[in-house]
């Protein structure tokens, strides 16, 4: 597997601080295959399946909405 195989996921909650107490958080995850991190945006979803295209997407979350980006990792 080379680098230009590998993918991270970036998922940027933003919330509504008056209703929940905080202003969101920010995670990026580490490179992985593009089935894996297919796998992982499907879990954040709360989707059955792994989602199509090259995204992002957005989903709401208590508070506020969860932003996913797929993008692919270069060193």
């Amino acid at each position: 597997m080379s680098e230009h195989d590998l993918y991270t996921v970036t998922v940027t909650d933003r919330l509504i601080p008056a209703l929940v107490g905080q202003a969101g958080c920010h995670y990026e995850s580490p490179p992985q295959d593009e089935q894996q991190a297919r796998a992982l945006i499907r879990v954040l979803l709360g989707s059955p399946r792994a989602p199509a295209g090259a995204g992002p997407w957005q989903h709401p979350v208590a508070g506020g909405r969860r932003h996913i980006a797929l993008t692919q990792h270069r060193r």
